[in-house]
């Protein structure tokens, strides 16, 4: 995600896949990596990830952005919030932001 979101995200511990050294880390082992430091939520724009991954397994929620395009993005940092806010562990929700360039 672009750093410019991460920042617009109140009251929420965020950290980055580079940030946690995870860089280069394929979708099974990154939700493992993400399930064992115990995050609450994962966003991505991997629009496959739904249907490649057993996602309701785990017991973090998936927000699935549409993008990660930040200038698309930017006027949807409200429902993106809310999203963060109201996700339960387990769900899958995605939220279309548009598609940017």
């Amino acid at each position: 995600m672009p750093r410019q979101l991460v920042a617009r995200i109140p009251g929420h511990h965020i950290a980055t896949v580079k940030s946690q050294g995870w860089l280069g880390v394929k979708n099974g082992r990154l939700l493992d990596l993400i399930e064992q430091a115990a995050f609450e939520a994962f966003l991505t724009n991997d629009k496959r990830m739904d249907k490649e991954q057993h996602l309701t397994e785990r017991p973090f929620a998936v927000l699935v952005l549409s993008t990660n395009h930040w200038e698309t993005l930017e006027p949807h940092v409200p429902r993106i919030v809310s999203a963060i806010d109201r996700c339960r562990p387990g769900i899958v929700s995605k939220i279309d932001c548009g598609t940017g360039l």
